[in-house]
C-alpha cells in the first residue's frame, strides 16, 4: 500500500471520529473509517486481519444519543450508508416540522434510517420495506431491542404489486428488473406503495424513498395518495433528467423541493408539504 492510499485511509477515519462518538468508541469509529477506505474482504493483509478481528463493528454515534448501532466490515454498502446517515447527516429530522403518524422506509437497507426516525418519533408506526434477504437479516439486529413496534416487509415498492425479478451487485445498489438477467438475479414480492398508502389512510406521513430508480416511475401515481401533511427524504438517479422528472411531479402536488446533496448522477432532496 503506497502513501497516498495511507493517508486517504487516514483521512478517512478522521472524518468518521470526528462525526461525533462517545470517547471510548472512537477506536470503533476509527476503524470504521479506515473500513470505508478498504472494507474488510480478505482481499489483502490489512482486510484479513480486520476481516478476521472484527467482522462487525458496534458503535455509538452522536446523531443516535449513545444507541448502537452494528455495521458489517466486509459490505461496503453498510459502510457506506453508515457514513452517510451517521457521518454527513444526510436525513435530518430536524426538517420534519410535525409528529408523523406513519413512517415508511422504503429501501430500508440494513435499518438506520429507521433507527434515525424511531429516535426522534417515537410514538410513530413505522414500517420498513426491504427485498434484499442479507440486508433483512442485519435489520433485524439492527432493529432488536425494538421488534415490537417496527414492522419489517420482506418486500420492494413500485407503483404496481406482484412479483419480478431482483438483481443487487452490493447490498446498497439492488434494483427490480423485468427479466432475469444474471444467474445471481431472483424474485421478490412487490408491493404498490399508492394502494398500501390509501389502504393505511395516515393523515400524517413521513417517507424515506431510495429505490434505485424506481422513484421515477413510480411518482405519478404515488403522489395522489399522499397525505396533506407528508415529508419525504429521496433519491434520484440518472442525473438531471431523473431530478427534474422527481421533483416536477412533486412541485405540481405542492411540495416544497430542496437539493440536499448531489454524487454525480445522484442527488438526494427532501419535499415538504404541510397544511395550509
Amino acid at each position: 500500500m503506497n502513501l497516498a492510499a495511507l493517508q486517504s485511509r487516514w483521512k478517512q477515519a478522521r472524518r468518521f471520529v470526528a462525526s461525533g462518538h462517545a470517547v471510548r468508541d472512537v477506536p470503533a469509529a476509527f476503524l470504521l473509517g479506515v473500513a470505508r477506505g478498504s472494507p474488510f474482504n480478505g482481499s489483502n493483509w490489512m482486510t484479513s486481519l480486520g476481516l478476521r478481528w472484527f467482522p462487525e463493528i458496534s458503535v455509538r454515534p452522536r446523531r443516535l444519543r449513545g444507541e448502537r448501532v452494528i455495521v458489517n466490515t466486509s459490505d461496503l454498502g453498510q459502510l457506506i450508508s453508515y457514513e452517510e446517515t451517521m457521518v454527513e447527516c444526510s436525513y435530518d429530522m430536524d426538517l420534519v416540522p410535525f409528529v408523523p403518524e406513519l413512517i415508511l422506509d422504503c429501501g430500508a437497507h440494513s435499518g438506520l434510517f429507521t433507527r434515525l426516525a424511531s429516535l426522534r418519533f417515537r410514538d410513530s408506526k413505522i414500517i420498513a420495506f426491504e427485498p434484499n434477504r442479507a440486508n433483512t437479516e442485519m435489520f433485524r439486529k439492527q432493529i432488536s431491542h425494538q421488534y415490537n413496534k417496527i414492522q419489517l416487509v420482506e418486500a420492494a415498492v413500485a407503483a404496481d404489486s406482484g412479483d419480478t425479478w431482483f438483481t443487487a451487485e452490493f447490498s446498497n445498489t439492488g434494483r427490480l428488473r423485468s427479466a432475469k438477467e444474471d444467474k445471481d438475479g431472483w424474485k421478490v414480492k412487490v408491493v404498490s406503495l399508492p394502494k398500501f398508502l390509501a389502504d393505511k389512510d395516515a393523515a400524517t406521513l413521513l417517507l424515506k424513498l431510495d429505490i434505485e430508480g424506481e422513484e421515477r416511475r413510480l411518482i405519478s401515481k404515488l403522489t395522489p395518495a399522499l397525505p396533506s401533511e407528508c415529508a419525504i427524504f429521496f433519491e434520484t438517479h440518472d442525473g438531471d433528467p431523473g431530478w427534474n422528472d422527481m421533483t416536477s411531479e412533486l412541485i405540481e402536488a405542492g411540495f416544497d423541493v430542496r437539493k440536499l446533496r448531489c454524487r454525480g448522477r445522484f442527488v438526494d432532496g427532501f419535499a415538504l408539504r404541510t397544511l395550509p
